[in-house]
């Protein structure tokens, strides 16, 4: 029997980083036994590394019956990449959240690779509720253009209500489907970490003998958008205008800030104050203890070890305003320009080879037009012939 690996995320614990490993490094898996298969399931190529991904497929149009299709074309590759090795791993951070919403998701998955004679373990990276509420509502400020409210606004609103923030209730959705035993639950806290390394980490959980051979070259860092570019994005984002684009603005106001982050020496902010930090943790307290206590057999209850620092709350900062505007500026027009000179490359591409087919056009009228005369003076000698002999 084949055992499945399927790493759920969650969101913002390195997920990316992870995916990017394990495809960039498939041919020295294999060597191990281990398949980190490609799914060629023709979805969007920001999802290609996240194999899982048929999963939790949601169809933008609700096309109930794509859905099936990408959910049984998937369970194929998996059945294929069973067949040739005695592990699989999968990886989707999305499976996580989507799962609390989709109706009889882990009773149906288990059902599902049972039919495949494979044995599912499932794999989740819980980061502390208030870093992954801040990291959620950042990156959703950075790359939803329809998210405008601030950081308390979206709190109180309870932008994330779907979220399962509790991590002991959904943890026992997930045991009860596939097992208490198969459900490894690691803390995200690089003092967790074996070797205090996430990559390190999770390979000694699916048993990858990590050897020099491989490569971690795109390790990937997902940037957020820090001081004052956040709530410039946040403003942006409220732009009538802007809801209805292509979200253009994202990748300049990105660039900004992190070339902002690598020059400047301002501190790290939290949206919470210290006092607004320990209160919100306090109502996932419980929860927090029993998973320790359950999942982790940790008798004393302690999930995160990290300290709760006294970070300074996050406020505008006035005096570099007009410095991040200037290079958010010159970021979207850099990114204007590079795209007129791509387009006007394109352009020039598109006359030369009208130029070209013009020039081929010419050859076959005059190659046309000497054929229509040959064969016109033909006709005629045929007919004086026969004329001169009646």
């Amino acid at each position: 029997m084949t055992t499945v690996y399927l790493h759920i995320g969650t969101a913002k614990t390195g997920t990316t980083s992870i995916q990017n490993f394990l495809a960039e490094n498939r041919i020295l898996l294999e060597k191990q036994d281990f398949s980190y298969p490609y799914m060629n399931l023709g979805l969007s190529h920001q999802v290609d590394k996240r194999n899982a991904h048929f999963l939790a497929y949601l169809s933008p149009e609700k096309d109930r019956a794509k859905e099936k299709e990408i959910r049984s074309k998937g369970y194929e590759f998996v059945s294929q990449a069973a067949r040739e090795h005695s592990k699989v791993i999968l990886s989707d951070e999305l499976i996580w959240s989507r799962s609390a919403v989709m109706k009889n998701f882990w009773p149906q998955l288990a059902a599902n690779f049972k039919r495949l004679d494979c044995k599912v373990k499932v794999i989740v990276y819980l980061r502390r509720q208030d870093q992954l509420l801040q990291s959620l509502w950042n990156q959703y400020v950075k790359d939803f253009r329809i998210v405008s409210q601030t950081f308390q606004e979206y709190s109180r609103q309870n932008g994330l209500n779907r979220y399962p923030f509790d991590y002991f209730k959904h943890l026992n959705t997930i045991a009860k489907a596939v097992g208490k035993e198969n459900l490894i639950v690691r803390v995200y806290e690089k003092s967790q970490f074996k070797d205090n390394n996430l990559i390190s980490d999770f390979l000694q959980i699916v048993g990858v003998s990590h050897t020099d051979e491989f490569t971690s070259g795109s390790i990937h860092i997902n940037h957020g958008l820090s001081g004052n570019f956040i709530e410039m994005k946040r403003i942006i984002n409220k732009a009538r205008c802007y809801k209805d684009s292509d979200n253009f603005l994202q990748y300049p106001m990105l660039f900004a800030s992190v070339q902002q982050q690598e020059t400047s020496k301002s501190s790290k902010a939290s949206m919470f104050t210290y006092e607004e930090t320990l209160e919100y943790l306090q109502q996932y307290e419980e929860s927090n203890r029993k998973v320790a206590e359950v999942y982790l057999n940790r008798p004393e209850g302690e999930l995160f070890r990290d300290k709760i620092e006294d970070t300074p709350a996050w406020q505008l900062d006035r005096d570099t305003l007009h410095e991040d505007i200037l290079l958010f500026t010159t970021e979207a027009l850099f990114a204007q320009e590079t795209k007129i000179r791509e387009l006007q490359s394109q352009i020039s591409d598109m006359r030369q080879n009208m130029t070209a087919m013009k020039q081929e056009i010419q050859v076959l009228r005059q190659k046309n037009t000497s054929m229509y005369n040959s064969l016109i003076f033909r006709i005629y000698r045929k007919l004086r012939r026969v004329l001169k002999h009646k």
